[in-house]
Formats: C-alpha cells, sequence, structure tokens
C-alpha cells in the first residue's frame, strides 16, 4: 500500500518504511528459496536408493477419446487405473462442452470387467480459463452437480483434474476448489477418488502440499515436456538427468522437489510420455536453438518410420534423437524415448518407492510392444 504523506518529512519515513519492507521481502524470499534446497538435500540424503524390484509396478494411463476404438487391442490386465481424456469444462459456467464418447464407450464395461479402475478426466487449460473458473463459486457448484452424476453413470471411480497454467493468484481459490470437490466427491461415495495432474517443475507458491495432500488420492506428476513446443532450444522430452546439458530440471530432480515438498511418495504416480518432439533448428548440434516447432510424433509413428540404426543415444538425458537435414537444406531434430530409456525412467517408481508408473497415452504404442512390459516391469 502506498501511502501518501504531505509533509516532507513524513514522506522521507515512508520511502525508508518501503525500503526497509522491501528488503525484508528479499530476504524472506532468499530464505524460503534456501528451506526449499534444504528440503531436497535432506530427501537426498535420507533416500536410500535401491533399483532391485520386488514386483510389477503399478501401471496408469490416459485414454484421449480421439483414439477412438483402439483400446481393443490391449490387455486391461495390466493396467491399474485408466482416465478417459474427454470432459472438456467450460469456465464460465461449470457445465462441459463436450464429454465426447463418456456415457457410451464400450471401453468402460472393458476395463471394469478386470477390476481395472476408471476415472474421468476434466481439462481446463490456459491461466485465463483457470482465473474464470476458480473465481466462480457458482460455476464450480454446477461442475460439483454435473459431473457425480456422471461417474455414477458409468460406475467409474473418480475424477481426474487436469488444469494446467494456473494463476499464482488463485493458489487459495484453487486449494479450496480442491477441498470443496473432495467432499462432495466422498458425500456421494466413498470410494470416489479424487486425482491431480502436476506439472514437471513443482511451484510452492501454487500448490498447498500441507492443505492437498489430504484431499488428493493420487498426484500424478507429468514427466515430460521439459523440451516442448514452446522451446528456444531442442532437446530432451523426459531426461532422466540433465548431465552437461540441459539444467537443472530433469526426472530425478523433479521427484526429489516434490518429496521434499512434503508429497507423500506413496501418493505419487510418475507418467511418462509415449511420443516424441521435432522442432525445426539453426544448426545439427546439441541444444540447437528452435527456428519453429514442427510437430509431435506417437511412439507407435517413430517405431514405423524411423529405423533405430538411424538414431542415437544421448547419455546425459537418457534419451534417443533423431537428426536429419532435407533437400532445401533444413535442420530437424526429433528427440524421444524407446523401450530401454522408458524402462530406465519408470525404475525411478522403484527407487523412490513411489505408487506407480503412467503414460501418456494408451494407444501411442502398439499393444504388443516391448514398452509396456518395460513400464510394468516384474520380470
Amino acid at each position: 500500500m502506498v501511502v501518501l504523506c504531505l509533509a516532507l518529512f513524513l514522506l522521507d519515513s515512508c520511502v525508508n518504511s518501503e525500503e526497509k519492507l522491501q528488503a525484508a521481502a528479499v530476504d524472506t524470499q532468499q530464505l524460503a528459496q534456501k528451506d526449499s534446497l534444504l528440503a531436497v538435500e535432506k530427501v537426498e540424503k535420507e533416500l536410500k536408493i535401491t533399483t532391485k524390484q520386488k514386483k510389477k509396478r503399478k501401471l496408469f494411463a490416459w485414454y484421449p477419446y480421439f483414439m477412438g476404438k483402439s483400446y481393443t487391442k490391449y490387455d486391461f490386465t495390466k493396467f491399474w487405473g485408466i482416465s478417459y481424456f474427454a470432459y472438456e469444462l467450460h469456465p464460465k459456467t461449470g457445465k462441459y462442452k463436450k464429454i465426447h464418447e463418456w456415457l457410451t464407450t464400450p471401453l468402460i464395461e472393458r476395463a471394469r470387467q478386470v477390476n481395472c479402475k476408471i476415472f474421468l478426466t476434466i481439462k481446463n487449460h490456459g491461466a485465463a480459463n483457470n482465473r474464470k473458473f476458480l473465481s466462480n463459486s457458482k460455476a464450480q457448484q454446477t461442475f460439483i452437480q454435473t459431473v457425480i452424476p456422471l461417474l455414477e453413470a458409468r460406475k467409474a471411480d473418480g475424477i481426474t483434474l487436469d488444469f494446467e497454467e494456473i494463476p499464482v493468484s488463485e493458489s487459495r481459490s484453487f486449494t479450496q476448489f480442491i477441498k470443496k470437490i473432495s467432499v462432495a466427491l466422498k458425500k456421494s461415495s466413498p470410494h470416489f477418488q479424487l486425482q491431480l495432474v502436476m506439472p514437471p517443475i513443482f511451484d510452492n507458491q501454487l500448490f498447498d502440499i500441507n492443505q492437498l495432500k489430504y484431499q488428493i488420492n493420487t498426484f500424478l506428476i507429468m514427466g515430460y515436456d521439459y523440451h516442448a513446443y514452446k522451446s528456444e532450444i531442442a532437446g530432451p522430452v523426459a531426461p532422466l538427468n540433465s548431465g552437461k546439458k540441459w539444467g537443472q530440471h530433469n526426472l530425478n530432480n523433479t521427484i526429489k522437489s516434490y518429496l521434499a515438498e512434503g508429497v507423500p511418495k506413496e501418493k505419487i504416480i510418475l507418467t511418462l510420455p509415449l511420443y516424441g518432439h521435432q522442432w525445426q533448428t539453426e544448426k545439427q548440434t546439441m541444444g540447437a536453438k528452435v527456428i519453429r516447432y514442427h510437430k509431435a510424433w506417437t511412439y507407435r509413428q517413430i517405431a514405423q518410420k524411423i529405423a533405430i540404426s538411424k538414431t542415437k543415444w544421448e547419455q546425459g538425458s537418457d534419451s534417443r534423437y533423431y537428426w536429419y537435414t532435407d533437400k532445401q537444406g533444413r535442420h530437424f531434430q526429433l528427440w524421444y524415448d524407446d523401450a530401454t530409456t522408458l524402462k530406465n525412467k519408470a525404475e525411478l517408481v522403484d527407487a523412490y518407492d513411489l505408487a506407480g508408473v503412467g503414460v501418456w497415452a494408451l494407444g501411442y504404442a502398439k499393444a504388443e510392444d516391448a514398452v509396456w512390459r518395460a513400464l510394468v516391469g516384474g520380470e
């Protein structure tokens, strides 16, 4: 708050006070950063990492509505849970724009027959959309009244909230909304679960874990898009580590930061990508600057179109890449993961004793592909 001072000596006093407050704010921010680093160091010291796996991992997957009927080719007994990506939230009203085939898809019966849990993913992306919905209690109540009957109609197990790019200014309203939907779900049915999609880089100004951990059944960490369509340089989509090239953000550090912030390890599912990103770059070098984002490739497309002999392995991130120059002299880089690199990354679940591993998305790799054995493990 700026106080208008009429007298000159009062103005000087206000300025001095404001400088002191600013200095105090800087000190507080530095202390918070120091505390966060100390918490990560504590996790590193206390954690006894082991790569010995005693049982198969719990496997989760999203199934996007646009994959049609490709689910019929998969053995659902391998999956702990599947979330049907279909509810497009209308942020102004809380109703849905579309729910696609949620009320009719045979996928749900197919999963329930083998005790595979079924969730409905609620999509709300973008800062403006999240601000609009989280500041509107009426829309939130309408959403609750809309989504619970949808779960009941398909005898589902709960919802997956995929709210991305939430403004930090909405931290409190987001926490309050989570409490509200959690209470409503439990009141409707004690078996309903609430899953929350989390970004690869934890934001302790946005997520109040001390509150959320009591409301959320599963935190789904997006272990991907460390380099994606907005990136300024081309690089690994899901780096295991960083080596000397990729900065501080990688899967290992992501998990450490979440544990350090107090997210219960038994509530964490690490989700990995069954796709790669391709960019047009200025040069054919590591960390080359991006001219433009080209496209995403599914795991299936990469396996069908690119011979493994033409690809290379980058040690620091434990990722594969494929570079080429077209007839016009334009350079392209594709970064992705194969069965071997995904196996190594799925082993983080064992190393940190997490709840399970997940993928975006079911349908992106053939049902018979070795990647599924690599993700589940236990062999």
